[in-house]
């Protein structure tokens, strides 16, 4: 008697391994496949983001954060990024946009919470 006995229940036992080891590789398949259609949504959601161009000489704009105590104290704005010069744009109602000079800043002002522009990786995107 050379054979080896086989226990009982030796087949079901490896019916059932199978059985687990198929089910953890479709569990597996399952969240990689919600694992890869969510990577896009999260990658939008922390994009960084653009700074806007300015809407006198389109270029990109520098932030600032408020600093001065109150209401604001803390929030992101942008301005033009062109430094300031004998052509400062004090605003609309002391000199029209056409008497600035445009190699100087001009008076565009955006709050950071109005600037819908994102990096993507296909280019800029509005969101």
């Amino acid at each position: 008697m050379n054979k080896t006995a086989e226990a009982p229940g030796t087949e079901d036992d490896e019916l059932i391994a199978q059985a687990i080891a198929q089910a953890d590789e479709e569990r597996e398949r399952e969240r990689k496949a919600k694992q890869d259609a969510a990577a896009p949504v999260w990658s939008n959601l922390f994009a960084k983001k653009l700074p806007p161009l300015c809407t006198v000489h389109q270029k990109p704009c520098k932030d600032f954060i408020v600093k001065i105590t109150g209401p604001n104290k803390g929030k992101r704005f942008w301005l033009c990024s062109l430094p300031v010069g004998p052509g400062y744009d004090m605003g609309r109602s002391k000199r029209a946009r056409e008497d600035v000079d445009p190699r100087y800043k001009c008076d565009f002002f955006l709050w950071d919470s109005a600037n819908s522009q994102k990096e993507t990786p296909n280019g800029p995107k509005k969101v």
